[in-house]
Parts: C-alpha cells; sequence; structure tokens
C-alpha cells in the first residue's frame, strides 16, 4: 500500500458537499489494476445532478482552520500536485502548524523556505486513496505506510488513529481526487534541514 497525507475539513463537521463519514473503506493500490471502494455518495443541492466533491486543496481552502496548510501548499509550489488521482491527505490544522512554529521558534511561514516546506507537506500525502478503515487495518497490521515524504507508522490508542503520533480528529472527508484526514499535529519526515 501506499498512502498519501491529506487535508481537513470543518472542525464543526459541517456538510459542505463531502461524504464525512461511514465506515466504509477503499484502497486504491497501484499495479493491482483496480481498487476496493466501499462508501456513500456525495452529497449535495440541486435538481437530480449528483454533485462531485471538491478536490483535496478545494476542501482546504474552504475550511478555515486549514488556512495555513493551503499558504503551505502554495508556498511549498504543490498546488498542482495535490490535483493528482487518487491521493489521501492528512491536513494538520492551524494550531497544529501554529504549535510546529512554536517548537522551532519562527513566527511564521514566512521564516521557512519552499525547499522546507515541501518534503514536509509531501509526508502528509499518500499516493493511494485511503479510508479511516484501510488505515485502521494497516494500524492493527504492519503499521506502517509509506508517504510521498517517507515511511508513516500507523496506531491505535483508546480507539484513536494515529499518524506518527498525531491523532485524526476528523477523518473520511470525500474530495473528488481523493481523501482528506484532518490531523492535530504537522507530521515531520525522520530526515529534515528546518
Amino acid at each position: 500500500l501506499v498512502f498519501v497525507t491529506s487535508v481537513a475539513c470543518n472542525d464543526d463537521g459541517a456538510n459542505d458537499g463531502t461524504n464525512t463519514g461511514g465506515s466504509a473503506g477503499s484502497v486504491e493500490t497501484p499495479g493491482t489494476g483496480g481498487s476496493t471502494t466501499t462508501g456513500g455518495s456525495s452529497s449535495g443541492g440541486g435538481g437530480g445532478d449528483v454533485d462531485t466533491p471538491s478536490t483535496i486543496l478545494e476542501i482546504a481552502a474552504s475550511n478555515p482552520d486549514l488556512s495555513i496548510l493551503v499558504e503551505a501548499v502554495t508556498k511549498a509550489g504543490l498546488a498542482d500536485a495535490l490535483g493528482g488521482d487518487p491521493l489521501t491527505v492528512f491536513a494538520p490544522t492551524n494550531d497544529a502548524f501554529v504549535g510546529l512554529l512554536d517548537a522551532l521558534d519562527l513566527e511564521s511561514l514566512d521564516d521557512l523556505s519552499a525547499a522546507q516546506l515541501k518534503p514536509i507537506l509531501l509526508y502528509h500525502v499518500v499516493s493511494a486513496r485511503v479510508n479511516a478503515a484501510a488505515a485502521t487495518e494497516v494500524a492493527e497490521g504492519v503499521g506502517v505506510a509509506e508517504s510521498l515524504g517517507g515511511k508513516l507508522e500507523l496506531s491505535l490508542e483508546d480507539d484513536a488513529l494515529l499518524i506518527d503520533g498525531a491523532t485524526v480528529i476528523q477523518a473520511d472527508i470525500e474530495a473528488s481526487n481523493g481523501i482528506v484526514h484532518v490531523v492535530d499535529s504537522v507530521l515531520l519526515p525522520s530526515i529534515t534541514d528546518i
């Protein structure tokens, strides 16, 4: 399995046209020629047409609590990369970024270069559609998944899914090009010169 880190949605759980729940799962495994998908359809208004969920980046941009993530993705030049298909993004909240900046004794993202941000952000992305049920299976099994920036450790603690120690606080936000899981910490690759 290959995983990609993703973006989050509203903390209040408001449905903005994306599917935010269900125990259904989907995993697309490159090289197998197929995918297993269970899940709901997107919801939204309008006639008899089925609304297409927003892209990962559009979901992040529509959520005020993910504005720093969007700023970082833009600064690192990764906006087009998040338009790829399929992806899973573990999306850190603004509070997560503020915590990282404080720990690094930095004022803002302006203190980090695009070259420093890029490996951190890619570490949050898996190049497969991985819902919470599939991620939980990995946590209960091998416990490791490959992101675009290195190996992620998946584990469970008191029924919470952890990615490198960060708690998934909102899972399974469906996007047209993947899934977003909101996390409470910025994930850091093991070797990053920041």
